[in-house]
């Protein structure tokens, strides 16, 4: 992830990957644990978690372990200084999606009725990318979800097959919950809703052959067929819970 919008200047802050990198663009987060011991973190800043409350921002650079070490709060032997691009209040996010995270179809209720086991409700306007199995490079629209199926705006060149067709989803623009990658440099793919709170306020992608990103639009890319031309998405969101303005 990267910020695009902002001003301000980078901040240092000292970081805590408990025994690991973090990677550059990572989420950064306040330190949650006073255990009394060498596990403690509070004080320093951290990997975002799935929620990533209160977040501080973007790691510039990765956080070389094997390198630099940890910062320690609770010997105080060790302050490990990182680059972070700080979130505030309004400013605008480029994150990536995760092409390899992907959800299953459960059932085909028709060719334009798509049916996934726990789907979260309110994906109308959102779309879906084939990223392997059959209909493989396929982008659809959706123009609408009751809460079991999502119904696409056509039938897809290539029709979808339940338990083969894996999928990533991409929310339509204003949805509020993203799920965090495990590395917390992009949004991933699960069924259920996640649980990061961003707002999203452009969905783009590009592909081989494209100079720069473009705006999706249902009218122009609906059933786009991208296998083979190493496709990207992303969406622009602006950041809820963030150190500079936490909701609590």
């Amino acid at each position: 992830m990267y910020i695009v919008s902002t001003k301000k200047g980078l901040i240092c802050v000292p970081v805590d990957g408990a025994g690991s990198d973090i990677a550059s663009g990572a989420i950064l987060m306040p330190g949650v644990t006073e255990a009394g011991s060498t596990s403690d973190n509070y004080g320093t800043a951290i990997l975002g978690t799935t929620a990533a409350a209160n977040s501080i921002g973007v790691l510039v650079a990765i956080h070389d372990y094997s390198e630099v070490g940890d910062s320690e709060t609770y010997s105080g032997t060790a302050h490990v200084w990182g680059e972070v691009d700080p979130f505030y209040p309004g400013c605008l996010v480029a994150a990536e999606y995760d092409t390899t995270d992907t959800m299953a179809i459960a059932s085909m209720q028709s060719t334009t009725q798509v049916r996934v086991t726990s789907i979260e409700d309110h994906l109308s306007g959102g779309w879906l990318y084939v990223y392997s199995g059959t209909g493989v490079g396929q982008l659809l629209y959706i123009i609408y979800d009751d809460a079991t199926d999502l119904f696409l705006k056509s039938a897809p060149t290539t029709a979808l097959v339940a338990a083969d067709s894996a999928l990533v989803k991409i929310p339509p623009l204003f949805h509020p919950l993203l799920k965090l990658s495990s590395d917390g440099t992009k949004i991933g793919t699960d069924a259920a809703a996640g649980s990061w709170t961003a707002r999203i306020v452009r969905n783009q992608f590009k592909y081989d052959g494209q100079e720069g990103w473009i705006d999706l639009d249902p009218g122009l890319h609906h059933n786009l067929q991208l296998d083979g031309k190493h496709p990207m998405f992303r969406s622009i969101v602006v950041p809820a819970n963030v150190l500079t303005a936490p909701i609590a």
